[in-house]
Order: C-alpha cells, then structure tokens, then sequence
C-alpha cells in the first residue's frame, strides 16, 4: 500500500511539473527565444529535452543584455521583467537574471510572508501569543538601483523587503530608516555601504545611545525617535 502511495505521488508531481513547463511554453511561444527553438509545437517533455539544448548564463547574454540596455521586449519572455536579481560578479561583470511580477510575487508569499506565518504559528502554539516585534536582526545591504528605464536591480530579497517594509517593524528590530536610509533621509549624496552595514547590525545588539551616537545625520529624521533595544 505505501509502495503504490509513493508511486501514485511520483506520478502526480511529474504531471504538475510538465503542466507546468507546457504553461511556460505556451506562454512564451512568441517570443524569440521561443519561435528559435519551436516551443509551439513541444508537447511533452521529452520533446522539449530533443528541441531546446542545454544552456548557461552566456548563452542567455546577449538577450538579456538587449532587455537592460535597450528595454526591448518578447526576447526570453512575454511578461516584462520588473525585476533583475544581480550576481555578486565574483568572476567579473554581475550577470542580470530578468525577474517577472509572477516570480517576485511567489517569492513575496512563499520565501517572506509564509515563512513570517509559520514562526507566527509556531509561537503561538508553544508559548501560546504571537512573537515579539522586532524578532531578528537583518544584516542586508539594501542596495537599490535601477537600469536606465527604472526596472529595479539587485538583490530580490532587498526588493521584497522593500513591498513589506509598512510590516518590517514586527519581525525585525532595525526601523525601515536604518534598513534603507537613502530613501528617507534627506541626504546629498548616498552613504557607504559599511555604514548601513553597521547600522543594521549594531541595531540588534548595542544600547540606543550608541546607535544614535553613530548616526547624527539621521536624527532629524529618525521616525521611531531613535532604535530601541529589543
């Protein structure tokens, strides 16, 4: 009985993913990349795995390079990127991985607010309340940019943080102000990142007075009046 159980699962999670693939395929069956390798005659797997080779980053490059740069449209994708996740360029020039609204908003709901809704759960049945504002310390380096046509760059994490920022308050002890100064305070240039580093950091773990003491630029704009200890 297990044995069939185990199978009939198998069975069913490789038809949800070639339901999915052929979703992907038809979706994009316009674009050039698609019309390139026929995605609107595949129908199986197995005929995509024949069709469509494998590839890397550099193969992908050139049209993604044409979507940063030039903004064009229908290349990889039919939905517009609103979003490109950016490498740590480690082995050179960052590489712009093109992020559609549809996957930031299952990283939104699975990878943040899902994961906010389990320690919620888990609080709440052991010690019987939710958890305390401000649980966790949050070290990202909130680096926003943008490409010459305002789509958003960098890390996806930074950029989910960003949709939730209004909640931020009840699962990390740094305010949104210490998380992303350059968007609130009214400053002439930006500020190296080691300070937000430190910030962000020593949030969690030093007394109020410290942390204000190494931030006096931000003090007339500060909208909790100062971090607290949590």
């Amino acid at each position: 009985m297990e044995g069939t159980f185990r199978l009939m699962t198998i069975k069913k999670k490789k038809g949800i993913l070639a339901a999915g693939l052929m979703k992907l395929l038809h979706d994009n069956k316009d674009t050039e990349y698609g019309k390139k390798y026929d995605f609107a005659n595949i129908h199986s797997i197995r005929e995509y795995q024949d069709k469509v080779p494998l590839c890397d980053y550099d193969t992908l490059e050139p049209y993604i390079r044409r979507m940063v740069l030039d903004d064009e449209e229908n290349l990889l994708c039919a939905e517009r990127p609103v979003h490109y996740a950016l490498s740590s360029g480690s082995v050179g020039v960052p590489k712009h991985i093109p992020v559609s609204a549809a996957e930031l908003e299952k990283y939104r709901n699975y990878g943040t607010c899902m994961c906010i809704g389990v320690v919620d759960e888990y609080y709440r049945n052991t010690i019987g309340r939710s958890f305390k504002p401000g649980l966790g310390a949050d070290c990202l380096e909130l680096k926003f940019q943008e490409t010459k046509y305002g789509i958003p760059k960098g890390a996806i994490s930074g950029n989910i943080l960003k949709q939730v920022k209004g909640i931020t308050k009840y699962f990390l002890t740094p305010p949104w102000d210490v998380l992303n100064p350059i968007e609130l305070l009214p400053m002439r240039r930006p500020l190296p990142t080691p300070w937000i580093r430190v910030c962000v950091i020593n949030s969690y773990s030093m007394p109020p007075t410290e942390i204000n003491s190494l931030i006096p630029a931000a003090s007339c704009s500060w909208k909790r009046g100062g971090v607290r200890s949590s």
